[in-house]
């Protein structure tokens, strides 16, 4: 009478006197309460070694698939999701292909890492649409974008798959989104998810991913102590200190800046603007009928408070100026999410005659892959310009000395990300990384880091153990909004 996935509800009562059960009913219980189930798994076809955490992830997900259930590995930025979710799907040998849904940027990386530790299997990266006459059940692996996804939808809700996996599975975003209908669409005996940010402002976000692992298992609706609940037997999350993992030390910095003094009286005077014309339409029209145009001017004051240049306002920034002063010698990473900021540090960076690379959306898979290589492998001192968005995930840069994050983003998990990309397993030891994060002196971007902390506590919450309550809400409100107009 009681579904499966129910089982934990009967852990108070399953050891009481006068009751008998069966004893798989006691295993099931246990596995849904403490994961990972301890059972060894067969790794025939996997051609690499695993850590003791590692191979209690691939414990866990088989344990899911042997019930039937979908599962969301939320492993902490660098433990490795890639390398457990293959030695999993490649213990799963039938007639089918593995789907592997990503962002575009990772189709070559998930490529090369089958290739590294399932070889003898054949891959497809299914990336233009002159492959629509391309059979994919003679593939092992097939490997296509959100993006692709949707273009070809119809194609790919025809064919089964053993198993399917959502990289970053948090870009489906809400249920009503194409990409979330398109990944709905999908047929796949077994269901994973992967992201080390599952949660990046609001429990939609939780809900999409958890429609596509677990159909209707949990709704919008749901009270937020409820879909913890419902949740927490079928997501794993570690960090690198649950797991005990020894990376080489990580130093984390907040390098507080002064804004010139022509910066800041434009700053000054554009806030001063924005506050005359939307609180009072705020007041007139309601929030909700102004939160776009409130958004559009708050991305202005993140832009003059990095640099005024971005919005063409002949005013050198102050942080960039800093950075050419305090350029530290080694190999950094240089994040922002404006590709206008990037090319002004380019061309400062040309101007003085340093070794730069450069990386935004707008590079090819190919070029990205062979200058991530590049960055590598270079012994020289180099500077990596990247896009927070487009080279925030899947990447390994183990060999930087330093991460730089110009500016700062709504949630800190896409920051942390981007830190993580060379703070992860595979760097030299002993090697120490220094992450700074550069901050605007009384500006939109000090109001920010505040409401990150709050947020990533929220988030943090979600993941804990159900029995210790749950928040009452994820998503920015108006309050959040107007304190950046503070």
């Amino acid at each position: 009478k009681i579904p499966l996935e129910e089982a934990t509800r009967l852990s108070s009562i399953l050891r009481s006197q006068g009751t008998r059960w069966d004893e798989s009913l006691y295993r099931l219980v246990e596995g849904l309460s403490k994961k990972p189930n301890g059972q060894d798994v067969a790794l025939e076809h996997f051609r690499g070694d695993l850590y003791p955490f590692q191979k209690e992830g691939v414990q866990c997900l088989s344990f899911w698939k042997e019930h039937g259930w979908g599962g969301l590995l939320a492993d902490e930025m660098g433990l490795g999701k890639t390398v457990q979710l293959l030695a999993f799907f490649s213990g799963i040998r039938r007639n089918l292909p593995h789907l592997i849904v990503a962002p575009s940027s990772l189709l070559h990386h998930w490529k090369k890492e089958i290739e590294t530790f399932v070889p003898s299997t054949s891959v497809l990266v299914y990336s233009n649409l002159g492959q629509t006459e391309v059979d994919l059940a003679s593939f092992h692996w097939v490997i296509v974008s959100y993006a692709m996804l949707r273009r070809e939808i119809d194609r790919f809700a025809t064919q089964q798959f053993d198993g399917i996996a959502l990289d970053e599975s948090h870009w489906i975003k809400n249920r009503a989104s194409q990409t979330a209908k398109a990944v709905f669409r999908l047929q796949g005996r077994v269901r994973v998810a992967l992201s080390g940010t599952p949660v990046e402002n609001r429990k939609e976000d939780l809900v999409s991913q958890f429609q596509f692992l677990m159909p209707n298992w949990i709704h919008p609706g749901m009270e937020l102590d409820r879909i913890k609940e419902k949740i927490a037997p079928f997501y794993l999350r570690r960090t690198k200190r649950d797991v005990g993992c020894e990376l080489p030390p990580k130093v984390e910095q907040t390098v507080w800046i002064d804004m010139t003094q022509e910066q800041k009286e434009l700053y000054d005077q554009y806030l001063q603007t924005v506050k005359e014309e939307m609180l009072p339409r705020i007041q007139q029209d309601g929030f909700s009928s102004c939160r776009l145009q409130i958004l559009e001017r708050l991305v202005r004051l993140r832009q003059i408070a990095l640099d005024p240049r971005i919005i063409q306002e002949p005013i050198p920034g102050a942080k960039l100026i800093h950075f050419i002063d305090e350029m530290p010698k080694g190999k950094l990473l240089v994040y922002s999410q404006f590709t206008t900021m990037l090319q002004l540090i380019r061309q400062a960076l040309v101007d003085l005659g340093i070794h730069y690379l450069y990386l935004d959306g707008s590079i090819d898979l190919k070029k990205r892959h062979e200058t991530v290589e590049k960055f590598q492998q270079e012994s020289q001192d180099t500077c990596f310009l990247l896009s927070l968005k487009a080279a925030g995930v899947g990447l390994n840069l183990q060999s930087a000395d330093y991460v730089i994050l110009f500016d700062p983003w709504w949630h800190q998990g896409v920051e942390n990300q981007a830190v993580a990309r060379a703070h992860r397993l595979g760097r030299k030891e002993g090697a120490t990384l220094i992450a700074r994060r550069y901050i605007s002196v009384g500006s939109i971007e000090e109001k920010m880091l505040q409401l990150q902390q709050h947020k990533q506590e929220l988030v943090e919450h979600l993941f804990q153990h159900p029995s210790e309550g749950c928040p009452s809400q994820l998503s920015w409100t108006e309050e959040d909004w107007l304190h950046l107009l503070d």
